[in-house]
């Protein structure tokens, strides 16, 4: 039986799976990947970074949770990924931001 957090990281999942923004396009991604970091599914958080960075994710300059140069240069200490960070996928995934 999945618990009433799970339940509600779930919808919160789904809800970010249909956002859209103009302003900050890697938003859903970037929290779509803190979820699944925080749930323990470090693949699947990669994955969605890299569907991100696939859709604009990282095209602005805005240094906001991840989008523009300094916003990915944060990521490797960002304490929502802080799971991720010793990972050598996510670490390449920063490198080839850089």
């Amino acid at each position: 039986m999945e618990s009433k957090g799970s339940a509600r990281a779930h919808r919160f999942v789904s809800e970010l799976e249909r956002a859209t923004s103009e302003y900050f396009p890697g938003e859903r991604y970037y929290w779509r990947a803190v979820v699944a970091a925080a749930a323990g599914e470090k693949p699947r958080a990669i994955a969605i970074l890299r569907e991100g960075v696939a859709n604009g994710m990282g095209s602005t300059n805005l240094a906001f949770a991840g989008w523009g140069t300094a916003g990915w240069v944060s990521l490797h200490a960002d304490p929502f990924l802080a799971s991720l960070q010793s990972d050598s996928a996510f670490v390449a995934l920063l490198g080839e931001r850089l």
